[in-house]
């Protein structure tokens, strides 16, 4: 068993196999690696932990095992091992077998709360959740079945550090909760139903659909809980979002945080009432330190792909970081529904002059209705890094970066390809090799240097050959109504374009990166890690 590098190109330290315990000790980043706190413990399974201590900055992991080889995998691998780019990370709980949980029961779409829990005679998921709260209980397990509701689940029960509580699909099961029973109340959204309120902390929850809500698919408003391959489709309002559960919490230390969110999609999620609201996947208004998305794919949802918004009321969020992700023809919904109050942003991060320091990493955006990537009046030092912005401004007024009111902010290896002759907008940030347009040239920075695009002195060199189709190993985006879940993911979870929207080691910026290969997004299968070395 290994543990792969993400983001990583220097390990100081061996994996130790001793018996059946397996101890990752410190795995080191590059300066710009993620900013973010996570903290992953145990996760109940027969005679199993699988534990990471709780980690700053992704610089190292420590995992355990009894009697299962159970681990966090900092990625599955699928990276050049010259560059900085990854695939994802994501977690073998989701291909552990059924019967290695321990003190789980089984709940079916026409379980029973007079049945027994068994994989025979499984619960309904509320008696489920109830056995849960009561401590009869650490695991569920979902068996196949479009699940029918109509009315918010509420989860405040709690695991803890070194037991986790789990709501999972059983091995291979295809889990779908539909909440299109809930009423929606248009005239105050304010009143309607979630699918899944989550309150608890600790909770690993994979492998299922939520859909069909009055509001959020979920709004995950506890501590150190993971989600991993689960879908949010056609909520109304965000698929998923992270803040508070109360206006009453005001204290920042409560709100949510060290949620880790691997290899999700959110699509379709579209608020009738207003369109301006359901993003695909939000951290906003009101979260803590510590929220990562990795490896989750936001597309074809009315507003914005990710929203990070913050207001002067409730003051600045906590750090979010982003990376190794897509977001994708925000603004309209997958039958073609846009309006004017469509925000149609792909990565939105920030609000309102409220200052946080987002980090978004490896991360491409693609064929938006405005801004590929934008501050959005966020004051803050962004980090963004291997970025692709392809194709954005849809609505014909935007630009693909929007990064101008952010100060000392960067801007690294990344590229702007348009087909709408858009400007990108680049202003108070310093920026080092990157290719961008504005005015109708394009410009290239190779030195981290000061950048201001309202200044032609301070725009970088300017480049006859711009960004062009030719320059991508694939540049035809799939039609509206692919389902990029199934097709954009390895098996393991972790995203592949299958060279769409990647820039082609051949092209005139194949070697352009600051590490000498492409520049932008990387997204493959192809690419051998390195791994730890095992004794």
């Amino acid at each position: 068993m290994s543990i792969f590098l993400s983001y990583i190109l220097k390990v100081y330290n061996k994996i130790v196999i001793k018996g059946e315990i397996i101890m990752s000790k410190k795995i080191k980043m590059m300066a710009f690696a993620v900013g973010a706190l996570l903290s992953i413990s145990s996760l109940s399974l027969t005679g199993v932990q699988a534990s990471a201590t709780s980690i700053s900055d992704i610089s190292s992991i420590t995992t355990s095992t009894t009697s299962a080889q159970i681990q966090l995998s900092d990625d599955k691998g699928n990276i050049n091992a010259a560059s900085l780019s990854s695939t994802g990370m994501y977690t073998n709980l989701a291909s552990a077998a059924d019967s290695s949980f321990t003190n789980a029961v089984y709940v079916a779409s026409n379980g029973s709360s007079s049945n027994s829990g068994t994989s025979s005679s499984p619960l309904d998921l509320a008696t489920a959740l109830q056995k849960i709260a009561n401590g009869q209980a650490k695991a569920i397990l979902l068996q196949s079945g479009t699940y029918k509701f109509n009315s918010q689940f509420t989860i405040s029960a709690s695991g803890t550090a070194g037991d986790y509580n789990i709501l999972k699909a059983c091995k291979g099961a295809s889990v779908i909760l539909d909440f299109l029973g809930e009423a929606y109340n248009s005239s105050d959204t304010s009143k309607n139903d979630r699918g899944i309120q989550l309150n608890g902390n600790y909770w690993y929850i994979e492998g299922i659909t939520i859909k069909g809500a009055a509001d959020n698919g979920m709004m995950l408003s506890g501590k150190h809980n993971v989600l991993e391959r689960c879908i949010f489709d056609s909520n109304k309002d965000s698929g998923l979002q992270i803040s508070r559960s109360s206006s009453s919490i005001t204290n920042f230390n409560d709100f949510p945080s060290d949620n880790y969110i691997i290899n999700c999609t959110s699509k379709d999620n579209c608020d009738p009432a207003t369109y301006e609201n359901a993003d695909g996947f939000a951290a906003k208004l009101t979260c803590g330190n510590g929220n990562v998305f990795d490896g989750c794919i936001s597309y074809n949802n009315s507003d914005d792909g990710w929203d990070l918004y913050a207001k002067t009321d409730t003051g600045s969020i906590g750090v979010v970081t982003i990376r190794n992700c897509i977001s994708m023809r925000n603004g309209k919904t997958e039958d073609g529904t846009t309006k004017s109050s469509c925000d149609g942003n792909g990565f939105k991060l920030g609000g309102s002059g409220v200052p946080t320091a987002h980090i978004a990493t490896n991360c491409l955006a693609i064929q938006n209705l405005h801004h590929g990537f934008t501050d959005n009046d966020n004051p803050a030092a962004l980090q963004l890094t291997n970025c692709t912005a392809f194709d954005n401004n849809q609505g014909g007024s935007k630009n693909n970066f929007s990064l101008y009111r952010c100060d000392g902010a960067n801007l690294s290896n990344s590229i702007s390809y348009t087909t709408n002759k858009t400007s990108d907008k680049l202003q108070n940030l310093t920026a080092d090799h990157i290719v961008y347009t504005n005015s109708s040239k394009w410009y290239k920075v190779t030195n981290n240097q000061a950048i201001d695009t309202s200044d032609s002195s301070k725009r970088g060199e300017v480049i006859s050959t711009g960004t062009s189709a030719s320059d991508f190993t694939n540049a035809t985006i799939p039609s509206v109504g692919t389902n990029f879940d199934q097709l954009w993911r390895n098996s393991d979870g972790t995203l592949n374009t299958k060279g769409v929207a990647i820039i082609s080691p051949s092209s005139q910026f194949g070697t352009f990166s600051a590490d000498g290969g492409i520049i932008g997004a990387r997204f493959s299968d192809n690419n051998k890690a390195a791994e730890l070395e095992i004794e």
